[in-house]
């Protein structure tokens, strides 16, 4: 039997993370090549995260306060931040200022100062990406963090598993306390809290 290695690695990547499962039916199916699909998720239970979801949304008050710009904002070379703030302000609320991005190359900057606090908008297409947003964007908000927007979009994902990696992140990267929300076709789908 032979693997390729994008195979290879997922069965090394599995063994890392403690979801390897040695059973020759998974491992190789009736036609005798190797299976890609990952073993049936367990429900993930949080180790270093609170679950906010519901805290979270019944603090929300849609249509309330305001969203304005800082100086040099341009909103047309920002179209996707402006269109999310908007959803910010109309399905959560509060009030939203667009940061103006830095002039100097290199230099990264939140896209929110959100009720106060620094928020960045991080787009993710898997559950993999998620992990080096929320890498990226925790160097951006660490000033007055608030937390990250994770948005899918309408991506396919595996929730149990976006939780699990978005807390593996958290535990090791982020030295203060901070807010997960995660978006998925225009919902609030889970919200992680950092403490």
């Amino acid at each position: 039997m032979t693997f390729d290695a994008q195979t290879q690695w997922g069965i090394i990547e599995r063994m890392m993370v403690g979801d390897f499962n040695p059973d020759p039916d998974f491992i190789q199916g009736p036609d005798g090549k190797m299976q890609g699909s990952r073993p049936k998720s367990k429900t993930y239970s949080l180790k270093h995260t609170v679950d906010v979801t519901s805290e979270f949304l019944n603090k929300a008050k849609p249509g309330d306060g305001s969203i304005a710009f800082e100086p040099d904002f341009d909103i047309d070379d920002n179209e996707d931040e402006v269109a999310f703030g908007k959803w910010i302000h109309a399905v959560l609320g509060g009030v939203l200022k667009h940061k103006t991005p830095p002039s100097k190359e290199g230099i990264k900057t939140p896209d929110y100062e959100w009720n106060g606090k620094l928020w960045d908008l991080k787009t993710a297409s898997t559950e993999a990406s998620l992990d080096s947003s929320i890498r990226y964007g925790l160097k951006q908000i660490k000033s007055n963090p608030g937390g990250l927007f994770i948005n899918f979009g309408n991506n396919n994902f595996s929730l149990d598993e976006a939780m699990r990696r978005a807390e593996n992140r958290l535990y090791r990267s982020a030295a203060f306390p901070l807010d997960v929300v995660i978006v998925s076709n225009g919902k609030v789908v889970k919200v992680l809290r950092k403490k």
